[in-house]
Formats: structure tokens, sequence, C-alpha cells
């Protein structure tokens, strides 16, 4: 992940949020000038590093928008910024849509009105989807030629979020990457967004809780470690890389397995409390990252052992 085929700023929007800062913090890292737009809805300004152009704005306010590409005219835009709370979604599909979907056609809108008055396109634009658009599924691994199967407002406006991104790629010649992600864990991760359930149960440790599982812990998912994921970001901006990728590890674990994990590390004793499974909840998910391999070379390398480890010991470093 050296970068160098990068040579300007780098815009991340959603850029104080999980992810995002863990991105913005890797560029700020090796001398790039960042710019972040966050509203701040869910991330927080103490997850940025020092040395970030920063500005607390919804994406949806779209002159202001313009302005900021304007000024600062981007090479490479990583669009993080969204709802990520997919139970949430069941109940406010119109706030997930004005977030996810609203968010990206306002960057679409800001890059193609500048296109006309500044003679300015990004060179490269990668932009976050989920592997919920696999969510009617149930014969992992997916990759990206699986079937779409839909079944939450929030796979929905992922989806649609990135039609929208292929037609603009089509439409300005400029190179779209969607990264469809596993569930993302790590430090810094709100206990409430799409794949928090890492973060979750190391709350609920630390506070001597029983974890709550929502089924009877069998159903199997894929956990990959953020540091993985930004190495994904990087690694299709500094190829050129256009379309759809998965990002994933491929190894799939029992809810009930993460839980025993979770627990050993943080060195706590396990209690687990059942609930009731959403019946649209898929059973098992996880994913087949090789064309990301074949053409950037990435792969994960933060085994879940290990970074469940090193998010246990940042929620012990951070606890109140």
């Amino acid at each position: 992940m050296s970068g160098k085929h990068i040579t300007a700023s780098v815009l991340v929007t959603g850029g104080a949020g999980f992810i995002g800062s863990h991105l913005t913090e890797y560029w700020v890292k090796r001398g790039k000038k960042v710019i972040v737009i966050d509203d701040l809805s869910s991330g927080q300004k103490a997850n940025l590093p020092s040395g970030v152009e920063f500005y607390e704005m919804d994406l949806n306010k779209n002159d202001q928008l313009i302005k900021i590409i304007s000024t600062h005219q981007p090479k490479t835009i990583y669009h993080l910024a969204g709802h990520s709370q997919l139970r949430a979604a069941l109940k406010r599909p119109l706030e997930d849509a004005q977030s996810n979907i609203g968010g990206t056609l306002s960057l679409i809108q800001a890059c193609l009105k500048l296109s006309d008055t500044d003679r300015y396109n990004p060179t490269q634009i990668v932009f976050s989807s989920s592997s919920a658009v696999f969510g009617g599924l149930e014969n992992p691994p997916y990759h990206q030629g699986s079937e779409i199967a839909v079944v939450s407002p929030y796979g929905a406006a992922k989806y649609a979020a990135e039609l929208y991104w292929n037609w603009y790629s089509q439409q300005s010649g400029v190179k779209v990457a969607s990264l469809r992600y596993a569930n993302v864990y790590g430090p810094r991760q709100s206990l409430d967004g799409e794949a928090g359930v890492v973060a979750r149960f190391m709350s609920l440790l630390s506070e001597g809780q029983p974890l709550v599982i929502y089924g009877d812990g069998t159903h199997e998912r894929d956990y990959i470690y953020v540091d993985d994921v930004v190495a994904a970001n990087v690694a299709v901006a500094e190829h050129g890389c256009t379309g759809v990728f998965v990002v994933g590890t491929g190894i799939p674990t029992t809810t009930h397995k993460l839980a025993e994990l979770c627990a050993s590390l943080a060195k706590k004793k396990l209690n687990i409390t059942y609930q009731d499974r959403s019946l649209t909840e898929q059973r098992r998910s996880w994913l087949d990252s090789s064309r990301l391999t074949r053409k950037t070379g990435w792969q994960p390398v933060i085994t879940l052992e290990d970074g469940l480890q090193r998010t246990a010991q940042w929620y012990n470093d951070h606890a109140t």
C-alpha cells in the first residue's frame, strides 16, 4: 500500500466514522493532504488525526459540497458517508435513503457540475457498499457476480447507489470502484452499525452484561478487520479499478463462536441471552474476494483472533 500512484489530495466522506477515520489516519500518516466531510451523526471529531481539513456538514447540502470540492479538487474520493444502521432502516427507510442514496447523488451532481464549470474530474472514486445486497441468498460464498437479492431498505439503498455510480462512471469516464464489505469490525466502531455485533459484544462484556444473540447463535458471518478494509480501499485506488468488488475473508464464523472468542479475549465470563431472529435475516453469509486479489494483489492479513484481540485491547484502553 505505497500510495505512489495517488499524488494529490484525497477526500473522505464520512471520514470521522468507523472505517473512514481509519482510512483518513492511513493517508495522514503517509503525508497525504486529506479533506474530510462528516455530519458527525455517527462519527466523532475525536476520531480524526491532526492535520486534516475537516468540514462538518450534511452531504446533501449540494452548494456547500460544490464549494469544498472546487477549492480542493481532490484526485481521489472515498465515499463512506451514509447511514449504516440496517435494523433502524427497517423502521426509517426514508431517512436511510436520504442518507445513502441522496448523499451519493449530491456527490455525483457536484462532480458533474464542476466538470462543466471548472473542468474538474476526480481520477478515482471508491464507494463503500455492502454485502447486504445479497441479503436474500443462502448459498455462500458470494462474489461480485452473485445474484442481487435485497431484503432490506439498507441493502436496497446501497445497491441503488451502486447503480448511480455505474451510470456516473459511464457518463464521465471517471473510474469508480464499489466495494461490498463483509462484516467489518475493529476499534471505534459504533454500537448500532450494520455489522456492529463485535462492538456490542465488547461493550456488554466491559459492563458485565450478558451478550444478546438473535436466533440460536448458529448463523454464520464473514468478519473482516478494519485495517484489511482500509487496505482494500487503497489497493483499488492505486490500481485504478472500476466495477464491483467484494471484500471479505471467505471464512464463516457462527455468532456463538464469535461470542466465545470475544469473552475469552476480553477475559470476561460468558453469559448469553437469546432473542428472536428477524424472519428476513440471512443465516449464512461469507464472501469470495478472489477478483479483488487478482486485480490488486490484496488479501486479508488479520486473523479473527488477532483482530478481536486488538479490538478488546482498544476497548480496555478506552474504558470509562
